[in-house]
């Protein structure tokens, strides 16, 4: 499934056509089926205004991920960019490519860095 079967997926759940979409978001349907006949993407701008308009997200219509937003965990804005870079990448890893030891290792290295240095900020601080 790529990403036009994704967006008629969802079009078709929500009873709009590929054409009734194209005309509300005045976007090309011949660019657009274009577009799908040479199986390439279509522009960012375009993409995200699909993506908005059927209420999924750019990563789900571009790669089928259905994983939930990130900003979702909970207490993720106490989180700091090495956490979150972490927790993103555990959450995006394809298995099939990536060892998932090296991940975790990774994800173990962060957190205990992150907990020495809440120790020192609360010993000096």
């Amino acid at each position: 499934m790529d990403f036009y079967d994704r967006v008629k997926e969802s079009l078709r759940a929500k009873s709009i056509s590929i054409k009734g979409m194209c005309e509300k978001l005045d976007i090309s349907l011949e660019t657009y089926n274009t577009n799908r006949g040479r199986n390439m993407m279509p522009r960012l701008d375009v993409v995200t205004r699909i993506a908005s308009f059927l209420g999924e997200s750019i990563d789900y219509l571009a790669t089928g991920h259905t994983i939930a937003p990130l900003t979702d965990v909970p207490n993720w804005q106490h989180l700091n960019e090495k956490q979150r870079h972490a927790i993103h990448q555990f959450v995006t890893l394809d298995t099939k490519t990536e060892r998932f030891e090296d991940l975790c290792e990774d994800i173990d290295r962060a957190y205990r860095r992150q907990q020495n240095d809440n120790l020192a900020n609360h010993v000096h601080g």
